[in-house]
């Protein structure tokens, strides 16, 4: 599903939800979070249940079936309807019982005007594309009689999109071009995005744009986005400005270990990056390849332009080996990044 036809579908969940005009299922499944995570907080905001008695939310550790199924036929309580959420609940996913299956939809089916029913199923590898939509019934049966939505990551238009129009709801204009720098420097997490967004919006006060000024002064960048600095340190074998760097990311709340695996995980797309450009391949057709944003590429791209192959290589043969020693547990996780930069 593109991101366009994705966020249309949540205005119809959106708009279902604000005018109390329930539908009888939602079933919301895939690898972005942030909408599985709203979707969630709004519905239970609007579904007013003073008794406490009509809102039920199975997780993994209070799912028995059996009283699943008995819990769906109960009537609500001094109410027309009842809540129910499945919160990441596997078994919708993964049963392979036919019968079993079609029981309780069974069950659904002949209580559902009693029923608003929120299904959300968090996964961070796509594999629902396959034999999941092909041969899930409770996907079929819940997209005939509701709605049916895979929360994907938005690609880069649609997200570029989706932040202006955030800021279009508070009252505040921003550009194209301040749109796309805001998310470079924030990277591309929605949570973390509308919390500077949100955060941006208070600073400027009474004004009603937002200037590339504004972001330099009082967004937080992306983890992302400093550890290309810190690459760029690393490779001109600047040890003292890359550990004073490494201290300054320490001291905003990094973790070691997320330090190093994201140092490691864009060093070896710096490799792949360098052997493209080797090939004569552009930043378009990398961006292609790789699967990645142009801008990141970009980033990527100007990192290489003063490295070459061989030291890229040697480099990164150190840090698999010091990713190995922590493994191994022969190194302790505090000073696998001193010891990179030493």
């Amino acid at each position: 599903m593109k991101s366009e036809e994705m966020l249309e579908k949540l205005k119809k969940i959106s708009a279902s939800i604000r005018s109390k005009e329930f539908l009888p299922f939602y079933y919301i499944y895939g690898n972005e979070d942030y909408f599985l995570t709203s979707v969630k907080k709004s519905i239970l905001k609007t579904f007013k249940d003073d008794t406490k008695l009509n809102t039920k939310i199975y997780t993994k550790e209070n799912f028995i079936l059996n009283d699943v199924v008995k819990y769906i036929g109960n009537m609500p309580f001094m109410s027309d309807k009842k809540l129910i959420i499945f919160d990441n609940i596997d078994y919708f996913v993964k049963t392979k019982d036919e019968k079993e299956a079609k029981d309780i939809i069974e069950a659904f089916n002949n209580s559902k005007d009693i029923n608003i029913v929120l299904f959300l199923k968090f996964e961070s590898e796509d594999k629902y594309a396959t034999n999941y939509n092909k041969n899930n019934l409770f996907l079929k049966y819940f997209s005939d009689n509701g709605i049916a939505i895979n929360s994907q990551k938005l690609d880069e238009e649609g997200l570029n999109k989706y932040v202006h129009n955030h800021f279009k709801k508070a009252g505040i204009e921003i550009d194209k071009i301040c749109v796309a720098y805001f998310i470079r420097t924030c990277g591309n997490n929605l949570n973390n995005l509308f919390n500077e967004a949100d955060k941006l919006i208070g600073y400027i006060g009474d004004r009603t744009r937002v200037d590339k000024k504004d972001i330099d002064e009082i967004v937080t960048r992306n983890i992302d986005d400093k550890i290309y600095n810190l690459i760029d340190l690393y490779n001109s074998n600047k040890k003292e400005e890359a550990l004073k760097f490494y201290g300054d990311l320490l001291s905003e709340g990094e973790k070691v270990g997320g330090i190093f695996a994201t140092f490691s995980y864009n060093y070896s797309n710096l490799i792949v990056c360098k052997d493209l450009m080797q090939r004569g391949k552009g930043q378009k057709e990398i961006s292609d390849i790789m699967g990645m944003e142009p801008w990141r590429v970009l980033k990527l791209m100007n990192a290489n332009k003063f490295v070459n192959m061989d030291t890229l290589k040697d480099k990164m043969k150190r840090i698999t080996d010091i990713a190995l020693s922590r493994v191994k547990g022969n190194l302790d996780e505090d000073y696998m990044v001193l010891l990179l930069m030493n």
